[in-house]
């Protein structure tokens, strides 16, 4: 019999181990999640939409997670469950957590097979935790609230809570053959929307509970996702292939870092129980600085057409700094032009992007994807870097700079940018 312990909705209780089911084992799922439940002594049960990845994970029978330099092996006790078969409802059914990470896109998705494994007679309250880059967790109740009336299931008492995790991981699936190798940095940190929960917290290291979830995720995305994007379009233009190599320039760490200065100041402005601004933006420099997390540009940019979401890390932080000090912040508008112009062509997202362009214009695109009115200053700004970007005021490569005779000329690889477009 598992032991059920004590905790506390901030997290500071003695919960003992009990059973998770974690949906979606990507990167968030292995390299964070279950092995932080793993380590607290949970029975971890990893549930996958895809038969194949499931015998995948079977046969692998754990992974790798890296931080740094240092790697740690982590075993799964429980086989591994495709969502919408028995073995998951069951799982779900005996679970003391759900926790889910698998893309804002699928979590509608999940609405039904959810419905349908908490209809199995459970008794006991259960949470289940979606921890998202959005506000996720209603769309999830909604839809399996929907599926629930529409198939006549008695829903036992479910709560559904938003959660924000911190840690980045840069690598790592389940699609190569060999024991997959997950690689993180070293932050921990899951903050859960406590308002919305029916039972406590369980004691995780650096798990807590909030009553201020929307404000702390608008902090994630508009603070720490906003700077990785500007550094990714920003570095992509500029042809750095990493985050780290990107932050290291002069000009463009300038940018970003001024740039995240007065969005921090915006956010605390809003609610002024965020804390401080110049520290958190120096820690996230910091974290950009990773050489051993290796990140490259291409993930961090990969899915333009949601990073340009209206409430998105580029669009929303930009609409928020221009609302707040009354101008137009140049480095976002540069970098929602690059983004719009992004040329990873193994990207589905940046064909469609390129498509749309094509047939309906800038200012048409803008007003979709980005819910900017061509009238708007951000709007204006944009299509006036995107055009001249278009137009083919080049931006010098790296290689073409070292080629120079005279003095080293790399600080200025990003001030060309710049200039090309805005000047």
């Amino acid at each position: 019999m598992r032991g059920r312990g004590h905790a506390s909705r901030n997290g500071g209780g003695t919960a003992s181990a009990g059973r998770v089911v974690i949906i979606g084992p990507g990167r968030l799922g292995c390299g964070y999640l279950a092995p932080l439940f793993l380590d607290a002594g949970w029975e971890t049960v990893l549930a996958t939409h895809k038969a194949a990845r499931a015998a995948r994970i079977a046969v692998a029978g754990g992974f790798t997670v890296r931080m740094g330099r240092q790697s740690r092996e982590f075993e799964l006790p429980a086989p591994p469950v495709v969502v919408g078969t028995d073995p998951f409802r069951r799982a779900v059914s005996t679970a003391d957590l759900v926790v889910m990470s698998v893309g804002r896109e699928n979590v509608c998705t999940l609405g039904p097979p959810l419905a349908h494994a908490f209809g199995l007679g459970r008794s006991r309250p259960l949470d289940v935790w979606v921890v998202e880059n959005a506000d996720a967790a209603p769309l999830l109740e909604q839809a399996v609230r929907r599926e629930a009336a529409r198939e006549g299931i008695a829903l036992p008492s479910v709560g559904f809570a938003g959660g924000v995790a911190f840690p980045v991981v840069a690598s790592g699936s389940w699609d190569a053959p060999d024991r997959p190798e997950f690689v993180r940095d070293a932050v921990e940190g899951l903050l859960i929307d406590n308002s919305n929960l029916l039972t406590l917290v369980p004691r995780l290291p650096g798990v807590r509970g909030t009553s201020l979830y929307r404000a702390r995720l608008r902090e994630k995305l508009f603070m720490f996702n906003a700077g990785h994007a500007l550094l990714a379009y920003l570095g992509s233009r500029c042809q750095y292939r990493r985050i780290d190599e990107a932050v290291r320039d002069p000009l463009l760490r300038t940018l970003v870092e001024g740039c995240l200065v007065e969005t921090r100041r915006a956010l605390i402005g809003m609610d002024r129980r965020l804390g401080s601004a110049v520290s958190d933006v120096a820690e996230a420099m910091r974290r950009y600085e990773d050489v051993e997390l290796a990140d490259t540009i291409q993930r961090v940019a990969r899915r333009p057409i949601r990073k340009l979401d209206p409430d998105g890390p580029l669009i929303g932080a930009a609409e928020l700094v221009s609302a707040t000090f009354g101008r137009v912040p140049l480095p976002f508008v540069l970098a929602i032009a690059s983004a719009l112009l992004h040329s990873d062509r193994t990207d589905p997202e940046v064909r469609r992007l390129a498509a749309m362009l094509r047939r309906q214009g800038i200012q048409a695109v803008l007003l979709e994807v980005c819910g900017l009115k061509p009238d708007s200053a951000i709007a204006r700004g944009v299509t006036l870097a995107y055009r001249r970007m278009c137009l083919g005021q080049a931006i010098a490569t790296p290689a073409a700079l070292r080629t120079t005779k005279r003095r080293p000329l790399a600080p200025r690889l990003p001030r060309l940018a710049v200039q090309a477009a805005a000047s």
